[in-house]
């Protein structure tokens, strides 16, 4: 009974790695070009600062000071 479980369990294992093996290896080999247009890519995030510019603006905004907020 012991040996049943044990090797239905070791054949499970073995099955689940193989069958990922494949799909691994298919995500693991990436386009150098995608990788070099991706690091070019210029980021549209802004910074901390300017993003407390922008909350504080909002703020002002949303209390109807609209000409204080466009101020900021």
């Amino acid at each position: 009974m012991k040996l049943t479980k044990l090797s239905s369990a070791l054949l499970v294992f073995t099955a689940v790695s193989v069958l990922s093996l494949p799909v691994s290896n298919a995500y693991a080999a990436a386009d150098p070009a995608k990788i070099a247009e991706r690091k070019a890519r210029k980021s549209q995030a802004v910074g901390e600062k300017t993003g407390k510019a922008i909350a504080k603006a909002y703020e002002l905004y949303s209390a109807n000071q609209a000409d204080q907020a466009l101020a900021i």
